[in-house]
């Protein structure tokens, strides 16, 4: 694989991983408006930190990556490997995690593929 296509792919991750956090900054709001509406927001108070947490980590990935730097790429690689599993489990339950591990398995293959480029 050539220099530019293995930098395309580790772009295209770091897009996916800013988008992901994104969407997880949504997801989070979209939760705890409701919840604080309904006072149940500390009830829920381990969920919302995960939540935010994860989102701010997918944030700082695409920002590593999109800088070509090797340790956001390690973390993404962490992180998106528990994502599939977790995903995959849940299927039976919740057929959309189909979707979850799909993503967590591309943003895998993008950075194993670009890994040459990283530093």
């Amino acid at each position: 694989m050539t220099e530019e296509r293995s930098k395309l792919m580790i772009r295209i991750a770091s897009v996916l991983s800013w988008v992901f956090g994104a969407l997880s900054f949504v997801v989070f709001a979209a939760v705890l408006i409701p919840a604080v509406s309904k006072g149940q927001a500390a009830g829920l108070l381990a969920f919302f930190i995960v939540l935010a947490v994860l989102a701010a980590l997918y944030c700082v990935i695409g920002w590593g990556l999109g800088k070509f730097l090797r340790w956001p790429a390690i973390l993404a690689l962490v992180i998106s490997g528990l994502n599939v599993i977790f995903n995959i489990q849940a299927i039976p339950s919740n057929p959309s995690a189909v979707i979850g591990a799909i993503l967590g398995a591309t943003m895998i293959i993008l950075i194993v593929l670009g890994w040459k480029t990283l530093k």
